[in-house]
């Protein structure tokens, strides 16, 4: 597949998470206020949202790196397109790793 095309879809991908995650953040706070919020917004725990937009911000950061330096330049090889998406999911895996961690090790087990 042409790095281009996956660019763009990582791009597109990464702002939709951003902004589903910022939606059901606000959501979430205004849930005993008056103001924007939504039920099935609410179900979701609000870590998921905060691991979401943490991840989709660290995505964007990658991309926009990635476009501006002109790393890789003009062609794109594929141990070079590994190693940009190695990058781009590294803080997202340590993010889920350390959540697995905590839940591990916590006296209560039934809560994620």
């Amino acid at each position: 597949m042409d790095p281009e095309i996956l660019n763009l879809i990582t791009t597109s991908i990464a702002l939709f998470t951003e902004v589903f995650a910022v939606v059901g953040i606000i959501s979430k706070r205004n849930a005993n206020r008056s103001g924007f919020s939504h039920s099935y917004l609410n179900a979701i725990d609000i870590k998921i949202y905060k691991v979401l937009f943490i991840s989709a911000s660290w995505a964007l950061m990658v991309m926009v790196w990635a476009l501006t330096t002109n790393y890789f330049g003009s062609a794109v090889m594929k141990s070079e397109l590994r190693t940009f998406y190695g990058i781009l999911l590294s803080v997202p895996a340590a993010i889920i790793s350390v959540y697995a961690l905590k839940w591990l090790f916590s006296d209560n087990t039934k809560k994620f």
